[in-house]
Parts: C-alpha cells; sequence; structure tokens
C-alpha cells in the first residue's frame, strides 16, 4: 500500500527531485502539505501529479503511436534492433 503523504527527505528519494525544488513548489502552491507536529508532510498524490507529464488527451494519443512507431529510435544514444 502506498503511503498518503510522505516526509520532505522522504519525497527527495522518492521523487528524484532537490529539496530546494520541493520547497519551492511548496511555497508556489504546486504541492499539497500538511503540517503534523512541527513535521511537513508532502501529499503522495500531489507528489505524482507534479511529476507525472500531463498531456492533452489528443497530444497523448499522438505521442503514444509515436513511441509504438518502429521507424522511430527508442532513445537518440541507441538503434531499434
Amino acid at each position: 500500500m502506498e503511503p498518503i503523504a510522505l516526509s520532505v527527505s522522504d519525497a527527495v528519494k522518492a521523487s528524484g527531485l532537490g529539496k530546494t525544488t520541493l520547497y519551492e513548489a511548496m511555497s508556489e502552491g504546486r504541492l499539497e502539505t500538511r503540517k503534523v507536529g512541527r513535521k511537513r508532510l508532502i501529499l503522495t498524490r500531489s507528489l505524482r501529479r507534479l511529476i507525472e507529464p500531463r498531456l492533452a488527451p489528443g497530444l497523448r494519443a499522438i505521442a503514444l503511436q509515436a513511441c509504438r512507431s518502429p521507424s522511430l529510435p527508442l532513445s537518440p544514444f541507441r538503434r531499434n534492433s
């Protein structure tokens, strides 16, 4: 079961984002947090929304189709086999 909230240090580990980036997102209102005693907790759903790509539904379909196209390389650093 996924935790409902993470401490800032756990959110850094889970997301790969820096501590400063998370604090900036908090101050800008892009991350939902709760204060429990002296501890600041970041809601997991809010962290997911911050780091997951957001594409319009039409663009999502185009992106998925492009990813599945055998003529396009999977990575600019290697060729498809």
